[in-house]
């Protein structure tokens, strides 16, 4: 950093190398987790990792966008990881940039070879990377170097600042003079920014050696707040006759001033006794005054007809429903051609009701239900082996299979059964070592639905004393953890997320504590 520091006003450009991050990226507030291997989130992990940098923002040393120029791998064999597979998100993200007053200065590569050559059988790249991005090479007017002889500026580049959050307009500026030496404390700044009030602000610096030569610089300057993102907002179909709460599975939340749901004002009419076609139209504003509209179109119909059926070759985003086989779904992350009904519980499609998509009135829907008793909160191992007694019961015929695991998620013994009723069943653990195991408990329908069980259990050592239950949550990933929180691990040991600058890796699977090769990377072991 110091030598970045100390280049400034006198470097070109630099050129950070986005290749082979993997799982590696960025936490956004309001967004997640971004990752660098994430395709169906490329355009945001450029924009977002390019706004970090350019603003100095997110635990990122600001480089200018101006010298800002983003580095990607000329095709798919040049890199495990960070090929662009659509160039048009990187031309999105760039647009977006734009659009904010930081156009960045280019794209560049350090595997241009690969574009020339061929890969291993033998065909040819044929220039695509020029092709794709040939525009952001070539053209690029380099700045002038600064006049002789008269005082230079640094840091007074373009910036974005939250809305509400503090401005300094002298953080990080300096002026010097070859002759004067430091002037930095001579510097006058006209114009103001008001960060309570979104807009474009413009600011002017002045500086004058002792021979009166002055250097002018204007700063663009944008106070700006994310806008509401609403969920849940998706067309639907409602059965004649049925109940509808246009609010039902409907929420609104902000980057800065987080749960916005109970703002949402709903404007038009749904009439369930009527067949046809309504326009609802969602709005809900900010502290920022910033206003976000959502139309949503609901048919009320008698079950001969499907609204917004899913489609196979249509992508679908979280919060987008569809109407297929009898039921209405809800996608929780972006997928293309996954049949709703066959990705499983813990799949990309949830069921949210049923329907009479198709002409066929569905019978009442019943929830699916699973009861697993007869699980002891602690044992011991007698000859070196624990016997958990079971019994099971459900609703419907299930496929169950019953797994114990321990402590770092390793299957000790399971054992499947066709449940129906009731059943009682013995699961023995053999050469049975001291420490947390849980039980895992899974059953599946006929029709794809599954419910699953799970309770961890202890197995200590004859006469010992149970430890007081801990206060300290289990890691769970995607939580935006900061440096210094503590969770338990897969192991049941407490982990400490490390400062920045690998802080914002905690929140990745790729590091959880005691379930992953790299948790060292992200987490200290208490």
């Amino acid at each position: 950093m110091p030598y970045i520091e100390n280049l400034e006003g006198y470097y070109d450009w630099i050129n950070p190398q986005f290749y082979n991050q993997g799982g590696d990226g960025i936490w956004i507030d309001g967004v997640g987790w971004i990752a660098q291997n994430n395709d169906a989130l490329k355009e945001e992990f450029i924009y977002y990792i390019s706004d970090s940098l350019v603003n100095g923002t997110r635990g990122f040393h600001q480089i200018p966008s101006s010298k800002l120029v983003f580095g990607i791998p000329s095709s798919i064999d040049a890199a495990a990881t960070g090929y662009v597979q659509n160039p048009q998100d990187l031309y999105d993200a760039f647009a977006r940039l734009s659009a904010q007053g930081q156009p960045l200065r280019g794209v560049m590569t350090w595997s241009v070879n690969w574009d020339m050559g061929t890969n291993a059988a033998g065909q040819a790249y044929n220039e695509q990377f020029i092709k794709d991005y040939g525009s952001f090479v070539h053209g690029q007017t380099p700045p002038p170097p600064p006049p002789a002889g008269v005082p230079v500026l640094k840091g007074v580049e373009n910036t974005r600042v939250l809305h509400g959050s503090a401005f300094n307009e002298l953080a990080g500026v300096t002026a010097s003079d070859k002759e004067d030496g430091e002037l930095t404390n001579t510097i006058v700044v006209e114009g103001i920014v008001d960060t309570n009030q979104i807009g474009t602000y413009v600011l002017t610096y002045r500086v004058q050696d002792s021979d009166n030569n002055e250097t002018v610089k204007a700063r663009s300057v944008e106070v700006y707040s994310q806008k509401p993102v609403f969920s849940g907002v998706s067309d639907t179909t409602v059965l004649i006759g049925s109940a509808f709460n246009p609010l039902t599975g409907v929420t609104a939340t902000d980057a800065e001033d987080g749960e916005l749901t109970e703002q949402i004002r709903v404007s038009g009419q749904v009439d369930t006794a009527v067949a046809g076609t309504y326009a609802l139209e969602y709005a809900v504003t900010d502290s920022a005054n910033q206003t976000v509209r959502v139309e949503r179109n609901v048919v009320v119909n008698d079950g001969s007809s499907c609204a917004n059926a899913w489609d196979a070759a249509t992508t679908y985003v979280e919060g987008n429903q569809v109407s297929h086989d009898g039921a209405t779904w809800e996608a929780g992350w972006w997928t293309r051609g996954d049949e709703p009904g066959t990705t499983g519980e813990w799949g990309v499609w949830k069921k949210v009701s049923d329907s009479s998509c198709g002409g066929e009135t569905p019978d009442p829907e019943t929830d699916l239900e699973m009861t697993v008793t007869g699980l002891a909160s602690e044992y011991v191992a007698a000859n070196g082996s624990v016997n958990l007694s079971l019994s099971l019961a459900a609703n419907e015929a299930l496929d169950v299979t019953v797994m114990a695991l321990d402590s770092s998620n390793t299957v000790v013994n399971q054992a499947q059964v066709n449940l129906v009723d009731t059943k009682a069943i013995t699961l023995e653990i053999y050469d049975a070592q001291v420490g947390q195991y849980t039980l895992e408990v899974t059953g599946s329908a006929a029709d794809g639905e599954m419910v699953v069980f799970s309770q961890s259990f202890l197995v200590k050592e004859e006469g010992t004393v149970t430890p007081p239950p801990s206060d300290i949550p289990p890691y769970q990933a995607g939580t935006n953890y900061q440096a210094g929180d503590r969770v338990l691990g897969a192991d049941n040991a407490v982990y400490e997320c490390k400062p920045w600058p690998t802080t914002a890796w905690c929140a990745s699977a790729s590091y959880a504590p005691a379930d992953s090769l790299y948790w060292k990377e992200a987490w200290t072991k208490l």
